[in-house]
């Protein structure tokens, strides 16, 4: 089928030259970089967590602009000194884990490990926090992430 196809192509070309095979409706999209998507990731952690806090009959967590830009920051600066670290703040969890992978992974990799260390676990489930965010930054083979929450 496929070689049927290319082949009908081509004799179009040869016979009508200049005549375009797509519609000319289409608008040109833009050419933009392949930065990850913040709120994607963040929609995935969130979800992951609000699914366990569900199951437990807690409030689900929501997302925080501020918080965000906490956790952002705050993984920068852990993947510039490559260690990780708390800042004394604003409550969050650090974790690091391999920069291998796509963003989801990553960010799934991260939930993973807190979910299987339950001091971060229990912030994680606690009932009086409300809101919360994401941010992991790459540096070398791993990656350091920073949940922050209130």
């Amino acid at each position: 089928m496929r070689i049927l196809s290319q082949l009908k192509r081509k004799i179009r070309r040869i016979l009508f030259p200049g005549s375009r095979t797509r519609p000319t409706h289409r608008k040109a999209r833009k050419k933009t970089s392949r930065n990850v998507n913040v709120n994607s990731v963040n929609r995935v952690i969130l979800s992951m967590v609000n699914r366990e806090r569900r199951k437990r009959h807690i409030t689900p967590v929501a997302f925080d602009r501020s918080l965000h830009v906490h956790a952002i920051n705050w993984s920068r600066r852990m993947a510039h000194q490559r260690r990780l670290s708390h800042s004394g703040t604003v409550l969050e969890n650090a974790c690091m884990v391999s920069a291998r992978g796509s963003p989801i992974t990553i960010a799934k990799n991260m939930f993973h490990c807190w979910k299987g260390s339950p001091p971060h676990w229990t912030w994680m489930m606690n009932p009086t926090i409300h809101r919360a965010a994401f941010a992991y930054t790459k540096n070398g083979n791993n990656a350091y992430g920073a949940y922050a929450f209130k």
